[in-house]
């Protein structure tokens, strides 16, 4: 009885040894995590963004609403942060959202909505309710790709040459 006593402890010790690990690596890990958004929301707008203002005419994708914000970073249901490429726009639901500019669909399906305008922009639109675009399709600066879910919340990213970039900057 002793023997199984004793090899009983040892195995729980052992699992107790390897749960220390696994909790001491993903602490670490949160910690790393907790730096970077620190240190992501400390440094200047200009060090985190390029300057991509571009004389095409691009404007928001809601009329009359400011984007939220674009932080690059967002934090997840488990309290950990993550890199979010998005930045947020407040919308009431089946509100239209729009092209913020000129170019063709690449992508349409579920909730998102992605164009191509040339020279290395592309935007990406999420959380919509429904869509009124099919890839290959042209649209242009304004026109409605979408409809707001209700949610609240309509989330727009835009990439430059494959790099995230604040949406907010293609905008005049």
């Amino acid at each position: 009885m002793r023997r199984l006593i004793k090899k009983w402890g040892e195995a729980a010790l052992a699992a107790l040894c390897v749960l220390a690990i696994v909790f001491a690596a993903l602490y670490t890990r949160q910690d790393d995590l907790r730096r970077l958004a620190a240190r992501d929301a400390a440094a200047s707008r200009d060090e985190r963004l390029e300057d991509v203002r571009e004389p095409s005419g691009f404007q928001p994708p809601i009329a009359q609403r400011e984007s939220a914000g674009f932080s690059g970073a967002a934090r997840t249901s488990g309290g950990l942060w993550q890199f979010s490429p998005y930045a947020d726009y407040t919308a009431a639901y089946g509100q239209s959202i729009c092209a913020m500019g000129a170019g063709t669909v690449t992508q349409a399906a579920g909730d998102s909505v992605w164009i191509d305008h040339g020279g290395g922009i592309r935007t990406g639109y999420r959380l919509l309710q429904t869509l009124r675009v099919i890839p290959g399709q042209a649209v242009e600066a304004g026109q409605a790709i979408g409809t707001a879910g209700s949610g609240g919340q309509v989330q727009v990213c835009a990439l430059r040459d494959g790099a995230y970039i604040d949406p907010q900057a293609l905008i005049q």
